[in-house]
């Protein structure tokens, strides 16, 4: 099922649902035998013996209602060169995968199209997308190249044009480029819920050879070549850029590899909840992004933002540990901002970030990307962090920021690029803050607002709320 997918300009009732589950019933041992590489499936599955690896999708469910479980064994793949899923779910519903291990693809489980499938009790490991760019790096690609080397998947777990999932309890380590767990294209009220999200940290850096070594390629002739050849470059990957210069996300760039990702563009109303996060690369949890305004001399239309994403109870950690050599741009939870902001892209709005503990990330640990509004972030925690614990940036406006606390972090735990009457803070304990002063009645934390230069308390304060 070929998609466009990543073309985008991209950065850089419980009750009611396991009733309707319910219906299709377990899966039996007497259910129609094991399925082989490749097969389309519409029967139940109780698998009885790993199957793989295989040379193309492992398994692509073509039927509603089933129960694919995959009794503790594995489905696994060979990691060729074609874009390959290992259990693809193609527009079907009410299916529940569970159970077993999914890994060595291009995306572990993907859901495209449909309604109200579970993934749940998954281990999808180690599925990344080598494309490797064939071409020279520096020079731009032609429309045909381009489309040569469109990465479609990257992921351990995926939905693509598919809402009211449920994505929980799963295992998801080890895949990329872009994410242990994504949301795509227009994927509305998903429920992403008490997974383990690790090590989510894979650099899109091209394929290497079987000693781990980076494969060359000439720039002449764009055929593999070795490090002593003059004409000798180091590929990037392709996957998450259109072409040198897309906002945020340079050709091939380097760092995109996310925990939990709503990309979207048009993914609203999903919930991320009581997952745990660590060593993603460009962010533990985000919210992407989307292009607002055409590109001049282009078909392109405006893409929807992602809205009203609730992300809750989570705790993420250690964003960038093996990557910041390589990007500093890594943050616990980001509402991104991937530019040309304004010309080209605008930030996603309406985001609820609430009761999350964010620590010992590499940049901030919580941020919100300039011109994002009407965000809500409350109650939480951001400690240990390498620059902020919280930071708005700059023409990010009407944001409300609410009882949070911050300690430790290397600059601010709060910090806003904007003047004090720009968004509002209140009752967060932090024991450093940052924010540009403003005309009055701004009144800004700590009675600092009168101050020429901009206000910075290093004491403990708390903030009272503003009239």
């Amino acid at each position: 099922m070929a998609k466009p997918r990543r073309l985008s300009w991209v950065f850089l009732s419980v009750a009611t649902v396991a009733g309707l589950l319910a219906v299709a019933g377990p899966a039996q041992a007497n259910d129609t035998p094991q399925p082989s590489c490749g097969d389309t499936v519409n029967y139940n599955i109780h698998l009885s013996g790993n199957i793989g690896p295989c040379s193309g999708n492992g398994l692509v469910i073509g039927a509603d209602g089933l129960d694919i479980d995959l009794n503790g064994y594995s489905i696994i793949g060979q990691q060729d060169p074609d874009e390959d899923v290992g259990i693809l779910l193609d527009g079907v519903s009410f299916v529940r995968v569970h159970n077993g291990t999914v890994r060595g693809f291009d995306a572990g489980v993907s859901v495209e199209g449909g309604a109200r499938n579970t993934v749940e009790n998954i281990t999808a490991r180690d599925n990344r997308n080598d494309l490797m760019e064939p071409f020279d790096p520096r020079t731009p690609l032609t429309f045909p190249q381009l489309l040569q080397t469109i990465c479609i998947y990257g992921d351990g777990i995926t939905t693509f044009n598919s809402s009211r999932n449920t994505i929980q309890n799963n295992t998801v380590v080890g895949n990329g480029p872009y994410a242990g767990i994504s949301l795509v294209e227009n994927s509305d009220r998903n429920v992403v819920r008490n997974n383990t999200v690790r090590s989510n940290d894979v650099p899109n850096l091209g394929v290497t050879d079987g000693m781990g070594n980076p494969v060359y390629v000439s720039s002449t002739t764009g055929l593999h070549t070795t490090a002593g050849d003059p004409n000798a470059v180091l590929p990037s990957g392709m996957c998450g850029a259109a072409d040198i210069g897309s906002p945020g996300m340079t050709r091939g760039r380097t760092i995109q590899d996310i925990g939990i990702r709503t990309e979207g563009p048009g993914a609203d109303k999903s919930q991320i909840l009581g997952n745990s996060v660590a060593k993603s690369a460009l962010a533990g949890i985000s919210v992407h992004s989307y292009v607002c305004m055409p590109i001049p001399n282009t078909p392109q239309v405006p893409e929807d933002p992602n809205t009203g994403t609730v992300i809750t109870g989570n705790s993420v950690q250690t964003t960038g540990a093996t990557t910041s050599n390589l990007d500093p741009f890594a943050d616990g939870i980001a509402v991104l901002a991937q530019g040309p902001i304004g010309n080209v892209t605008c930030t996603s709005n309406g985001t609820s970030i609430e009761g999350n503990t964010s620590t010992r990330n590499f940049r901030n640990g919580i941020s919100i990307g300039t011109t994002s509004t009407d965000n809500r972030v409350r109650s939480n925690t951001a400690n240990g962090n390498g620059t902020d614990g919280f930071r708005v940036y700059a023409n990010a406006v009407d944001n409300l920021l609410t009882y949070n606390s911050g300690r430790g972090n290397a600059e601010h735990d709060g910090h806003d690029d904007n003047p004090c009457n720009a968004n509002k803070w209140a009752n967060n304990t932090f024991g450093t803050f940052f924010i540009l002063p403003g005309p009055p009645p701004c009144t800004a934390p700590a009675a600092a607002a009168a101050a020429a230069p901009p206000a910075e308390d290093s004491a403990l304060v708390s903030h009272p709320a503003r009239p």
